[in-house]
């Protein structure tokens, strides 16, 4: 219940940015909330993650010997009964209904792979993983060093916009 709370205050007070919390930040700060609210460096943190979590899996999988799919599907379980009373011509009246509580249940079906095949695409993958992150810290980086040089205005623009700043600052 605390971890939903603490998400909703973080959601309103981010809602809530102005300039003014820019004007308070010091400059790397205000580079730093800019830049890692750009929709495309988020956009690719979230690739780069799924693709670790691709490699994890996958060496389990070579580990283990076999794939496991889940097989998911909802069922009805029984539910809570509700009384629901009311006040009529003739007096109070009350009705009881169940509600129905739902359930997803999983299979685990082992699945052959093809160990040859998965240790060439688990290698693929281990080559690919550094080249996103230094493509992406590099991306981070010039955003970070473009927008330290901006005014409290300028950074606040980068932030709301969700996109790298545009303004190339002249020195």
């Amino acid at each position: 219940m605390r971890t939903i709370l603490a998400l909703v205050a973080v959601l309103v007070v981010s809602g809530c940015t102005t300039v003014d919390d820019f004007v308070a930040l010091t400059p790397e700060q205000r580079a730093e909330k800019a830049c890692l609210n750009v929709t495309e460096f988020k956009q690719e943190y979230k690739e780069l993650s799924a693709l670790s979590t691709n490699i994890v899996q996958t060496q389990m999988d070579l580990n283990r010997g076999y794939k496991i799919h889940k097989q998911c599907r909802t069922v009805q379980t029984a539910g809570n009964a509700q009384t629901n009373c009311y006040q009529t011509f003739s007096g109070v009246q009350c009705d009881t209904v169940t509600v129905p509580n739902y359930q997803t249940v999983c299979d685990e079906i082992p699945v052959a792979i093809n160990p040859e095949f998965e240790t060439q695409k688990l290698e693929k993958m281990k080559e690919l993983y550094p080249v996103l992150k230094e493509r992406l810290q590099q991306k981070y980086n010039a955003c970070y060093q473009t927008v330290l040089q901006m005014t409290p205005d300028q950074a606040f623009a980068v932030w709301k916009s969700r996109t790298k700043p545009s303004i190339t600052i002249a020195q």
